[in-house]
C-alpha cells in the first residue's frame, strides 16, 4: 500500500471534514489553529490548501485567507448535469465495446451492502464506509477503459462526493444499493439503453435529494 505524504495526510484529513460537514460551508480555515491541531508546520498545511483548492473544496481570497467552499443548489444542479454526462458516455461506450463483465463495478456493489446498515463512530471509518456507494459511478466510469474520461470523472469526484455526502446522510442507502444493481443488471444483458435510463433517472433522484436538504438546512 502507497505511503501518504504529510502533505496528502493533511488534505485527506481536511476533505475528509469538508466532504461530511464537520467544517462548515464559508467557515474559514485557520492555519495557526490547523498547525497546532495536526501538529504540523504551516508550509504542508498551505500546500494542502492548494490541493484542495484544485478540487474547488477551498477557495483562497487574497488577503482574507482560505475558506471551506460554499454549495448551493445551482452549484449542484450544475455538477450533475456534468455528472450525468459522463456517466452516460460511460455507459455508450460500453456498448460499443460490448462490454458487460464489470468485476470492478460488481465488488463496490458488495462492499456497500455489507455496510448499508453499519454505523461508525469513527469519522474516518464513517468516511470510508460511504466511499463505497460512489465508488459504483467511478469503477463504471474506468470499465470503459478511456482513460480521458476517467480523469475528467476524478477531477469533479471530491466536490461531488461533498454533495452526494448529503443525500447518504438524509437516507438509508439501500436505494442506492438497489439502483446501482438494477443499473448494473442491464449492462450485463446487454440492455444499455435501458441501463442509461435507470442511471439517469438515479442521478436525478439523487441530486433532487440533496437540492431539498440545501433549501431546508
Amino acid at each position: 500500500m502507497k505511503t501518504l505524504t504529510v502533505v496528502q495526510n493533511i488534505a485527506r484529513y481536511l476533505r475528509t471534514r469538508i466532504i461530511t460537514g464537520e467544517l462548515s460551508p464559508g467557515q474559514k480555515l485557520i492555519e495557526s489553529s490547523l498547525a497546532s491541531q495536526l501538529e504540523v508546520s504551516t508550509a504542508p498545511l498551505r500546500e494542502a490548501f492548494l490541493i484542495l483548492e484544485k478540487e474547488q473544496l477551498v477557495v483562497k481570497i487574497p488577503r482574507r485567507g482560505c475558506f471551506v467552499a460554499e454549495v448551493s443548489a445551482e452549484d449542484c444542479r450544475q455538477m450533475f448535469k456534468a455528472r450525468e454526462a459522463i456517466e452516460l458516455c460511460a455507459i455508450d461506450l460500453l456498448k460499443a465495446q460490448n462490454i458487460r463483465d464489470l468485476p470492478d463495478v460488481v465488488s463496490t456493489l458488495s462492499v456497500g451492502s455489507s455496510l448499508s446498515q453499519t454505523f461508525f463512530d469513527d469519522l474516518e471509518e464513517r468516511m470510508r464506509g460511504f466511499n463505497a456507494f460512489p465508488a459504483f459511478h467511478i469503477k463504471l466510469v474506468e470499465s470503459t477503459g478511456n482513460n480521458w474520461l476517467a480523469r475528467l470523472y476524478h477531477s469533479i469526484v471530491p466536490t461531488l462526493t461533498r454533495y452526494q455526502f448529503m443525500s447518504y446522510v438524509a437516507n438509508l442507502p439501500d436505494r442506492a444499493i438497489e439502483a446501482h444493481g438494477h443499473i448494473l443488471d442491464l449492462i450485463e444483458t446487454g440492455n444499455y439503453e435501458q441501463a442509461g435510463e435507470n442511471l439517469r433517472s438515479h442521478i436525478a433522484s439523487v441530486r433532487e435529494e440533496i437540492i431539498k436538504r440545501i433549501k431546508t438546512d
